[in-house]
């Protein structure tokens, strides 16, 4: 139904149009920091499920079992905590001291620009293989909706989610989170109900799953569960929160009430939808469905058991999960580069920002990118593991915990243990490289404050 697939961007494309006009970057970076409730949980949602959600959460599913629900869920639901730990400062501080970038806050606390700039560096550089990810999945989906080559159809999402970003700026790309949301959570309701109907209900399903491979029903032993459980939950609740697009999301928010809510309604919407990729995913190991890779088994799922206009009612999800994420990381980078490399007029800086951001990504793209262990691992190793170490930086710096010296010491020592832990220098004792990283920069950090480094 290529229809559904026009009408969809052609909406897109419309509620940018409707968004444009921001006369200051103020209204174009933060949306004037307007966000009611509404639009700030959804966009905070939508933002932050991304291609994982549709593909790489059910593909490790497929791979690993019910497991996965536990060891996603349960860090997910608690990112919350850090929102309410970094989110109130960062909205307070921002509307004090007009700050809209991630950088822009910590060289105002720091007084270093040093410190802005590593910060600027990883930001942008973790942010950008994310972004091209998010445009291949969504290559394949289309693939899937329309049988157009998908590498031609990445460039394609691309160049959509450029013009509404360039145009409507953070209002066009927060309202098109909210409608996006919206049909992600419907998507996969359908998606749920439809494979597990075919395959007989959820009992049948997962009873079938029981037969076929126990493992995926039952915990691994319990000393590795373990260990891998908490590392997921802590990398959740550290990196999430430190992704550029939805550190800038604090800044949007109407007033703390609107924050609250949003607080408030995260764990409960994640517990809810965490569960349908892994159940989908599980399901298919058990009725012996393939995939051309692992990361397409929830979508050739749907595809096996559902009619059509569930299919591709799902696909627009899994599409709108993509670009949703997508759109914010866009505009996050661009508009670090026009604020924190201080370019004069920075609404034009961003713009033409947007645009070279997108020629590159489609160079990068057409130049056959894949990520070689799948979407998940491939994000685990790179933006989440990356990012995870700013972590305590930031967090000492709102509560003034620390200097700029010993918050450079510890990103430092950080990214240097991931460093040596892929070149397989150094043991990965939490079992997740961004944990043991994480780890690393806090008693870094620690022992900088205890040495009285300034």
């Amino acid at each position: 139904m290529i229809w559904m697939f026009i009408v969809y961007i052609l909406i897109l494309l419309a509620i940018g149009l409707i968004s444009k006009g921001a006369k200051t970057p103020t209204e174009y970076f933060v949306a004037n920091r307007s966000f009611g409730k509404t639009i700030l949980f959804f966009t905070m949602i939508a933002t932050n499920f991304s291609a994982f959600f549709f593909m790489g959460f059910a593909a490790n599913a497929y791979r690993l079992g019910l497991t996965q629900y536990t060891i996603m869920a349960v860090g997910t639901a608690l990112m919350p905590i850090m929102f309410a730990v970094i989110g109130f400062k960062v909205l307070k501080l921002g509307k004090k001291h007009d700050l809209v970038t991630m950088p822009q806050l910590i060289e105002h606390l720091s007084k270093s620009k040093t410190l802005k700039n590593i910060y600027l560096t990883l930001l942008c550089g973790y942010t950008l293989p994310y972004l091209g990810v998010q445009a291949i999945g969504a290559g394949y989906i289309i693939n899937m909706l329309t049988g157009y080559d998908p590498i031609t159809m990445a460039v394609f999402v691309l160049a959509t989610i450029s013009t509404y970003v360039l145009v409507g700026g953070m209002k066009g790309s927060g309202w098109t989170d909210a409608l996006q949301g919206v049909i992600m959570f419907f998507a996969m309701g359908l998606a749920v109900i439809y494979v597990g109907n075919a395959l007989g209900g959820i009992r049948d399903a997962t009873q079938n799953l029981l037969v076929e491979s126990p493992k995926h029903i039952l915990y691994p032993p319990i000393g590795d569960a373990t260990i891998l459980f908490l590392s997921f939950t802590i990398l959740w609740v550290f990196a999430d929160p430190m992704f550029p697009h939805l550190f800038t999301r604090f800044y949007t928010a109407k007033d703390e009430n609107t924050m609250w809510t949003t607080i408030k309604l995260y764990p409960l919407v994640v517990a809810i939808l965490f569960a349908a990729p892994v159940l989908i995913g599980t399901w298919a190991w058990g009725a012996g469905l393939t995939a051309a890779s692992d990361d397409m088994i929830l979508l050739e799922a749907v595809k096996t058991f559902s009619p059509p206009w569930v299919t591709s009612t799902v696909l627009i999800g899994a599409l709108a999960a993509l670009m949703s994420t997508a759109d914010s990381q866009l505009l996050s980078l661009t508009t670090m580069l026009a604020k924190d490399l201080n370019f004069k007029d920075t609404i034009k800086t961003s713009k033409k920002m947007t645009v070279a951001l997108f020629i590159l990504t489609s160079i990068y793209i057409t130049k056959g990118y894949q990520p070689a262990e799948g979407i998940f691992n491939t994000l685990m190793s790179t933006t989440f593991s990356g990012l995870a170490t700013l972590a305590p930086s930031t967090i000492a710096l709102l509560y003034g915990w620390a200097k700029s010296k010993q918050c450079i010491l510890s990103i430092l020592a950080g990214q240097g243990a991931i460093a040596l832990i892929r070149f397989q220098i150094l043991p990965n004792f939490a079992k997740v490289e961004g944990v043991t990283a994480l780890i690393i920069a806090i008693v870094t950090l620690y022992t900088a404050k205890k040495l009285k480094i300034k």
